[in-house]
């Protein structure tokens, strides 16, 4: 006490109420976690637990969760609907500018909107363009599901408004220039910023992408070989209705794009894994189990200065699950150590059976 007195310098009483308290802490019986494994032990296809679910169970426990930093998430948000905002603005005026009123079908639901045009003169390629994103939106949400995204939801409908206002004030009968290579440059360059940094802020433009989550979901064709594979058909239909030239340029622009998209095609088929050092380890493997329907592996460690026991998960997912599962994972445990990693070679059960 005496000792504790000193280096603390506190008084008897303030000193012999800390010491108390200490003592009260560490003898305090915790609360113990209910494990929901037993309860799904053989799940049904399909069956999940909500995230806000599971979180109710967790707190019903008796188990601190921290609290979520709603500034931090505000400005998150901000960042990511910026992005958004931006990547949509470049991506529509390379389709609108440049795109459109040089015929150029580069795939995609403007570039199939290109052909479609030529073929119904009435309807204007930007009309299809809406028409059709808003059709794969709808499947989307039939098919994928609500968490098919709201960013998704919002580009789109964005893109459209933004559409509606070149066409109306900014509409072109003819291309800018009369330099096609120049034309084509800029057809490629800004759709794929545009696409580049909407992925990076977690939605997409919709279209043919939607149609390519929808052949990954019901065929064994990944991500990114569904978009080349639709890209190559819309492409080629353009030798039905355009100019050698024209069908000539559309296909130097689509293996142009396919280059400068590259980075974003391995995106679309990476995959994460996680390394997660946890002292919660029943929490966070019901969830990675019962909430993501992920497989893990779990490993005993311990902190080597602090001779502390904890549990490692090694985990792999899908990258569009990875940022979303970071965040919830440090709300089920403020405390969890999360190392995060890209990879595009995963083999094993729910990913590759062979090398590329």
């Amino acid at each position: 006490m005496d000792s504790f007195n000193h280096n603390c310098r506190l008084c008897d009483k303030d000193a012999s109420q800390v010491v108390e308290k200490i003592k009260h802490d560490l003898s305090e019986t915790k609360p113990q976690y209910n494990s929901l494994k037993t309860s799904f032990l053989k799940p049904a296809k399909g069956q999940k637990l909500s995230f806000n679910s599971f979180l109710s169970y967790v707190r019903g426990q008796g188990v601190h969760i921290s609290g979520t930093d709603q500034c931090s998430r505000v400005k998150t948000l901000i960042k990511d609907y910026a992005l958004i905002n931006l990547g949509t603005l470049i991506m529509t005026i390379g389709v609108t500018f440049f795109k459109f009123p040089n015929n150029f079908a580069m795939g995609g639901v403007t570039g199939f909107s290109v052909v479609f045009a030529r073929l119904v003169p009435q309807i204007s390629a930007g009309t299809t363009t809406i028409v059709l994103n808003l059709v794969c939106l709808a499947l989307g949400y039939i098919f994928l599901g609500r968490s098919f995204g709201f960013r998704t939801t919002y580009s789109t409908l964005l893109m459209n408004a933004l559409i509606v206002v070149y066409q109306k004030y900014f509409h072109l009968t003819k291309p800018l220039t009369d330099q096609p290579l120049l034309e084509l440059s800029f057809a490629v360059l800004l759709p794929s910023i545009g696409g580049a940094l909407l992925f990076y802020a977690g939605g997409s433009s919709g279209g043919t992408d939607v149609i390519a989550m929808l052949m990954k979901k019901y065929s064994n064709v990944n991500i990114g070989n569904a978009l080349v594979y639709s890209d190559f058909l819309i492409t080629f239909s353009s030798f039905l209705v355009f100019d050698i030239r024209t069908v000539l340029l559309s296909i130097l622009g689509m293996l142009a794009r396919g280059s400068m998209v590259d980075a974003v095609m391995n995106t679309l088929t990476m995959s994460k894994y996680f390394i997660i050092v946890t002292t919660k380890p029943d929490i966070i493997g019901d969830y990675i189990t019962l909430v993501k329907h992920r497989g893990a592996t779990k490993l005993q460690g311990e902190g080597y200065f602090t001779g502390q026991k904890q549990t490692v998960f090694i985990c792999a997912v899908g990258q569009y699950q990875a940022g979303l599962m970071a965040r919830e994972i440090r709300k089920l445990d403020e405390h969890a150590f999360i190392l995060l990693t890209s990879t595009n070679e995963i083999l094993g059960n729910g990913f590759k059976d062979t090398f590329r």
